[in-house]
Parts: structure tokens; C-alpha cells; sequence
């Protein structure tokens, strides 16, 4: 699993609703693009965002299955060469949380959480907690 470089790509959210914009400058800092937080807000006005909408300025949006096991496949193909914007749904009834996932390493997945303390990334989890978290949303972004 790489992650090396990660703290340089980093956006900490700013505000419990735009994890979805720090996730798409993660995604897009990565691709040489220099962009912060507060340029997307701009663009796209106050939260809340969407990955169908705004997440998917960075690529291709996906709407998935997250029960089913090619899916799970799908995203593990997707992870082996890029990075990747997912929604979470950590507590049932709660908003889904975006991170972006950086790598695979056997069962374990590594991300950036936005919410999460800077010296604390990467984060990881297994893949069976990931995917009982996982709410089927995807961004791939584009190469």
C-alpha cells in the first residue's frame, strides 16, 4: 500500500457538512491541481453537497450496490491504481461522511478522513468493517 506523500495532498474540512468538498481538492491536488477547500464553496454555495453533484466535478460518479460482493470487487480494481471518494454511513439515521481511500493492503483499506486530525492520516479499517460502512457511493476521478 502506497501513502507516502499523503500530508502534502491533505484538505481538513472546515465545517461538519463540506467533507465532500475536502475530499474532492484531496482528489484533485493529487492531480497537480491546486485548489483549497474554500474555492469549491465558492463555486458551488453552502452545503450540504452530494457526490452525484459536486463530488462528481472529479471524476465519475457511481451509485452502487454496497451489498453486493462485485461491487466489492469493483472498488478494489478501481483502489489498485488511484485514489477514491466513497461515502460512509457511520451511524444509522446520521448524514453519510465522504473519505477518500488511498490504498489496500491484504484486508485492510487506508483513506483520509476530513475530519480527522492531520497527524493522524492515513487512517485505515478493515475490509469488513469498510463495507458494513460503506453506502455504494463511488467517485473515480479522472485521469
Amino acid at each position: 500500500m502506497t501513502t507516502q506523500g499523503t500530508p502534502s495532498f491533505f484538505v481538513r474540512q472546515s465545517a461538519p457538512n463540506t467533507c465532500i468538498a475536502a475530499c474532492v481538492c484531496m482528489l484533485l491536488r493529487r492531480r497537480g491541481k491546486q485548489v483549497d477547500e474554500a474555492d469549491l464553496i465558492r463555486e458551488w454555495g453552502q452545503p450540504p453537497y452530494t457526490c452525484a453533484l459536486e463530488g462528481s466535478t472529479a471524476g465519475r460518479y457511481y451509485s452502487l450496490d454496497p451489498d453486493a460482493h462485485l461491487n466489492h470487487e469493483f472498488l478494489r480494481a478501481r483502489l489498485r491504481d488511484r485514489w477514491l471518494l466513497v461515502t460512509l454511513m457511520p451511524q444509522p439515521g446520521h448524514i453519510a461522511h465522504a473519505v477518500v481511500l488511498i490504498g489496500l493492503a491484504g484486508t485492510w483499506l487506508a483513506y483520509l478522513d476530513p475530519a480527522e486530525d492531520p497527524n493522524l492520516q492515513p487512517r485505515a479499517m478493515t475490509e469488513d468493517n469498510f463495507f458494513l460502512l460503506w453506502t455504494g457511493e463511488l467517485v473515480e476521478p479522472s485521469v
